[in-house]
């Protein structure tokens, strides 16, 4: 649970569903040339549709029926991967078979992911994908530098992750800090009090004001380990699990100024966003 910017920022890093191939950074092409040319693709093809504020296009051809997944659910998918020029970048015609991966894994392109959340069981879509949610300055095989990736999408089937229950706040009172922080205590504990430099382990889930998770340690089922300060968790976490005991579990509502701030954390945390983090403490590791 490091929640630094440079999280957020690694998304490329590792696959486009179908291309081992080792990035390399160049710089034949530049980021204002994918511009010039998503305007002309935009404009030729009579697009209006407005991106989302990661700047992906997503056109919904139909709307499925079924459920719409949530964070780290296994989604099923028919796709078809292209550059804008009609290259063929693969397909699950090509592989004679649907691929399927965990919603929002740090594996797979964010502009994939993106485009999958918004859809439903039985949904088809197109997702146009400028390069900062693909792969960036790098290129991969056929994929040069800032490019723009277009994906036809069918979602298959929503097959859930491991269950996720918010924290019951109904018989708890709401605490607020001088500077802002506002938590509740869900379960007290009678373990050992945190302080700066322990390293502790812990479960967590974060959620947008809507309600949708961003990150769960529970739905992944791995407890995650980090050092209470030290720069690895955001301003309101730090100040929050200060309040803590092990074997407590508190929830936090985090405004944006002890969080991400005007900037946000792109492409997953919008700017100026207050955030929800249900957290229990399970062990302190030194």
């Amino acid at each position: 649970m490091k929640y630094h910017k440079a999280l957020f920022t690694i998304f490329f890093a590792i696959s486009i569903l179908f291309f081992s191939s080792c990035l390399k950074e160049e710089e034949e092409r530049t980021r204002e040339d994918e511009i010039n040319e998503l305007a002309e693709y935009l404009v030729t093809n009579n697009i209006n549709a407005i991106p989302t504020w990661t700047g992906l296009y997503f056109l919904e051809d139909s709307v499925g029926t079924g459920v719409k997944p949530d964070y780290y659910d296994t989604v099923v998918i028919e796709y078809h991967a292209s550059l804008m020029d009609g290259t063929t970048l693969g397909s699950s015609e090509i592989t004679g078979e649907a691929f399927n991966f965990n919603l929002w894994d740090w594996g797979i392109i964010h502009g994939l992911n993106e485009a999958v959340s918004y859809m439903n069981e039985g949904s088809k879509a197109r997702a146009i994908i400028p390069s900062p949610l693909a792969f960036g300055a790098y290129s991969s095989g056929v994929i040069e530098p800032y490019s723009t990736l277009l994906y036809d999408l069918e979602l298959i089937e929503v097959r859930p992750g491991n269950p996720v229950e918010p924290f019951s706040t109904e018989d708890s009172l709401l605490n607020t800090t001088s500077s802002g922080l506002q938590y509740y205590i869900v379960e007290q504990g009678e373990g050992e009090m945190l302080h700066t430099g322990n390293t502790v382990m812990v479960h967590y889930t974060g959620y947008f004001s809507d309600g949708n998770i961003f990150d769960s340690s529970v739905k992944r089922e791995s407890p995650a380990e980090f050092t209470v300060g030290l720069g690895d968790i955001i301003p309101g976490l730090y100040e929050g699990m200060l309040l803590m005991k092990v074997g407590e579990k508190f929830r936090f509502i985090i405004p944006s100024d002890l969080g991400y701030g005007e900037e946000g954390s792109f492409p997953i945390i919008p700017p100026n966003s207050t955030l929800t983090f249900d957290v229990e403490v399970l062990e302190i590791m030194n």
